[in-house]
């Protein structure tokens, strides 16, 4: 009787020409950056698939986590996370017009790699108040000293996910659509 046993492979195991290499080339650039700039729409009361895609090649046990007895620990190193969103409608808040997947998701994915600092925006201004996440919708005068900010700060290394990455740069598996 044949028994065929599945396992995650390790790094060495796999062709430096695959997935492999297009995730440590967007880790590489996560390490090496000072702030994440993700913009991104809600879809389908989540991220959009080119965002996780995007997520599932720097979110790597034993590379940027370790999985420990008291559960996962991030082994990047902490920086600020600036996440803009946009909706077909209100997510938070009273007034909420539809579920929000999206904050709950994307503050546990990137808390799992280390990246707890989260400063999430939307268009609309009504968010429920979240300790661990800064909500905001700017008004008009604080928009200058966010863009000042932001001048300030890219000279220096940026991550962002804007634009989402093209379906030419996404590795092609028998799991993927075939975008």
């Amino acid at each position: 009787m044949k028994t065929t046993r599945f396992a995650q492979q390790s790094s060495a195991d796999i062709s430096q020409e695959g997935s492999i290499a297009r995730s440590e080339e967007l880790i590489a650039e996560l390490e090496s950056s000072d702030f994440v700039v993700i913009g991104t729409p809600m879809h389908n009361f989540t991220v959009p698939s080119a965002l996780k895609a995007w997520i599932d090649h720097v979110v790597r046990v034993r590379r940027t986590f370790n999985v420990t007895k008291e559960g996962k620990v991030g082994r990047l190193r902490d920086r600020p996370v600036f996440v803009a969103v946009s909706s077909g409608g209100r997510f938070s808040g009273e007034r909420a017009r539809q579920p929000d997947f999206l904050t709950p998701y994307l503050k546990a994915v990137l808390g799992t790699i280390g990246l707890h600092d989260l400063t999430l925006s939307s268009p609309f201004k009504e968010q429920a108040p979240d300790p661990d996440c800064r909500s905001c919708r700017p008004e008009p005068r604080q928009i200058e000293p966010c863009k000042s900010t932001l001048r300030r700060l890219a000279p220096r290394s940026v991550s962002g996910v804007l634009p989402p990455p093209s379906a030419a740069a996404l590795p092609q598996t028998s799991a993927s659509p075939g975008w």
